[in-house]
Parts: C-alpha cells; sequence; structure tokens
C-alpha cells in the first residue's frame, strides 16, 4: 500500500512539474531572435541566422524581405569603442535598426528623437531648439531635431494619424531616433536585455508600421522637390 502511495505522489509531482515548466515557457518574454521569428512570420518576411561582421561592427541575425511595398532589414548592430592598448576602455553599445528604402522625392532630411530622454534635454538645454509641429502633446514626446527644408517636417507631420502613429512608437524613455537621409529611412534605438518583455513581435511590427506609415507620407511629398529645367 506504501509504495502505491509513494508512486501515485510521484506521478503527481511529475504532472506538476511539466505543468509548472509549461506555465513558465508561455509567461517568459522570449529571446530577441524568437521575438524576431515571430515577427517575419507576421509580417511576411524572412529571418536569417546569417551574421556579418566589419570593422568596429557585428551584426547579429536579421529580418529582412518586402512589407507593405518597402524593402526593409531589421537588425542588431554592436557598436565596440576604446583602445587596443587599454582593453578596460572598451565600451559595448547594441543597436536595434530597422532601415527602408524610400523614393524621397522631395529630397528631404529628417532627424527625429525621443524627447524624454537626457541626450535630447541636455541638447535643449545648449539651446537646441528643433523644429515644432504646433501639436503641443507630438512636441512634448517627439523631438525633431532638423529638417531641411525646415518647412518639410511641417508638410510632412500634417495628417493626425501619422503623429499619432509616431507618438506610439515614443512611448518610453528608451534612446531611439528615426532619420531620413537620401533614399534610407532608418529606426535606432539602444538595446536593453532588461527591456526583452517589452521587445517582443507586437513591439517590434508596431514599429514596423509606423516607419511605414512615415516611409509612405515622405513619397507623396513633392512640393519640394527641385522643378525640372526647360528643355
Amino acid at each position: 500500500m506504501g509504495s502505491f502511495i509513494a508512486i501515485v505522489l510521484a506521478f503527481v509531482l511529475l504532472e506538476l512539474i511539466i505543468w509548472l515548466g509549461l506555465v513558465y515557457i508561455r509567461k517568459r518574454p522570449l529571446s530577441y531572435e524568437e521575438s524576431w521569428r515571430e515577427l517575419a512570420r507576421r509580417a511576411g518576411l524572412e529571418y536569417s541566422t546569417v551574421g556579418a561582421s566589419s570593422s568596429g561592427k557585428k551584426t547579429a541575425p536579421s529580418v529582412s524581405g518586402t512589407y507593405r511595398g518597402y524593402s526593409i532589414t531589421l537588425h542588431r548592430v554592436i557598436n565596440e569603442i576604446g583602445f587596443e592598448w587599454w582593453p578596460r576602455s572598451y565600451n559595448i553599445t547594441a543597436y536595434t535598426r530597422i532601415w527602408l528604402i524610400v523614393n524621397n522625392p522631395s529630397d528631404g532630411y529628417l532627424m527625429i528623437r525621443n524627447a524624454a530622454t537626457a541626450n535630447v534635454q541636455l541638447k535643449k538645454l545648449f539651446g537646441v531648439r528643433g523644429v515644432p509641429t504646433g501639436d503641443t502633446a507630438f512636441d512634448k514626446r517627439i523631438f525633431i531635431e532638423k529638417s531641411q527644408p525646415e518647412d518639410f517636417s511641417k508638410a510632412l507631420l500634417g495628417s493626425d494619424v501619422l503623429r499619432h502613429a509616431l507618438q506610439s512608437a515614443f512611448g518610453d524613455t528608451t534612446r531611439r531616433h528615426i532619420e531620413l537621409a537620401d533614399k534610407r529611412l532608418r529606426l535606432q534605438e539602444v538595446w536593453d536585455p532588461s527591456h526583452m518583455r517589452k521587445r517582443n513581435a507586437e513591439y517590434l511590427h508596431r514599429h514596423l508600421d509606423a516607419l511605414v506609415d512615415l516611409a509612405e507620407a515622405i513619397d507623396q511629398q513633392k512640393q519640394f522637390a527641385a522643378p525640372k529645367e526647360m528643355e
């Protein structure tokens, strides 16, 4: 009788361990590789495990393909800054980047930063006023550091829907910026392992959609394009 009870208790304990293991797997934050695979599945993109490296920079696995008509690449970049003769001087910072190829017919330039970061607050302290849009809620959260021409950002961000989409992508204090230069639109943020629970596929998909919304608005801005010469 005693051995039967022991077997039953062992079986119950085993079931409990399996159940707790399944709960942990479901509740634990996904690694960034798992989140990126899920993003690729949702957005119809390709997840690649082939990394690349260059002088001072290493790239981890990436997600790439065509999304909503735009060629995009998502990857993580590690910058190593320091002196070879002083090993302890090395400072390693990781960034998550999303690249889009745009037409940019107006040939405009744009630099947008998260207004809540210490970096932006320091810039403001030293007199960098940026380019306000006139939308108080938007300007409080997002700092337009540079716009060329200056009216480019005002025309570009005239849509309430677009401003709301960008605000949703700048909803915390993460060091993050969006830059438009030539035919490339790039979103970059500092990669922090402690934020992995927030950096899931849904989070990445929201940022990707906001960036594509911005890309579409950029490609519709033609009033600043240089006039063609008369033949």
